[in-house]
């Protein structure tokens, strides 16, 4: 299968104004998602992950605005084999390989500067689909919750959250709350960001990944809550795990967090 971006067609219409095209621009623009995967030399993991993200994710990858493959092999012939497996990805990454943090912060300093997505799905490393995830719902969460800067899944997506030990909420993440839509969809709140597979606001980007393999989450969580976000002041800012990994109806309409 090819993958292609979302294209959307902006030009004029008959009786519509200029505020009708600035609206309309807007509500697109608040409900765009950029898909990132990062390339980590592991062929066979990334081939997993791409098939995983072809079948599972929601919306399907033709409704994605951009498409994003980072690898910084610095090998040639390594980047033309992706290409060729991968069409309909854009292609890009810098030599030489800077391990997995370091990946990151470049991938991330590229898509500041070139990406036109309100929101960011990253698939990082080791992280293989094995339900439905619904993107969309996801992006909801968000725009209905200033103060959260990231939706997570747990690193296995079919771990609930739920049945992890007491203590593994506290000791890693801090005082966790759990809050829910009226239709089920439900998520903990916590302390800390997580490299897990994730969603969160393309400003999110400037803020640059620390260049560390020591504890890089909790580097990243003191520079946001140090810095606040565009949204918020650092002392507000929060994260949030789906609970049930990403076992989310496809019927749900999320009828309590806005569209």
């Amino acid at each position: 299968m090819v993958l292609t971006e979302k294209v959307h067609d902006l030009s004029p219409r008959p009786g519509y104004s200029e505020e009708d095209l600035q609206r309309r621009r807007r509500y697109l623009y608040e409900r765009s998602v950029a898909l990132l995967v990062i390339a980590d030399g592991d062929d066979e993991s990334l081939a997993r992950r791409v098939d995983s993200a072809e079948r599972l994710l929601s919306p399907r990858w033709d409704q994605f605005e951009e498409l994003w493959m980072f690898d910084d092999s610095g090998d040639d012939a390594r980047r033309a084999d992706l290409v060729e497996r991968y069409p309909g990805f854009r292609h890009i990454g810098v030599a030489p390989t800077r391990g997995r943090s370091g990946a990151i912060g470049a991938a991330w300093s590229w898509l500041a500067e070139n990406s036109d997505a309100r929101f960011v799905f990253q698939l990082g490393p080791d992280a293989t689909l094995d339900r439905r995830v619904y993107v969309d719902v996801m992006a909801r969460i968000l725009r209905a919750n200033e103060h959260l800067a990231q939706v997570a899944l747990p690193d296995s997506p079919s771990d609930d959250i739920e049945r992890w030990p007491k203590d593994r909420y506290t000791t890693v993440f801090g005082a966790m709350n759990a809050y829910s839509g009226v239709d089920g969809v439900a998520w903990m709140e916590h302390d800390m960001w997580t490299r897990d597979p994730c969603l969160y606001r393309t400003d999110i980007l400037e803020y640059g990944w620390p260049n560390t393999d020591v504890d890089p989450e909790g580097e990243f969580t003191r520079i946001i809550r140090r810095d606040g976000t565009r949204q918020v002041t650092g002392d507000k800012i929060r994260f949030a795990y789906l609970i049930h990994g990403i076992q989310i109806s496809p019927t749900s309409p999320l009828a309590s967090v806005p569209n």
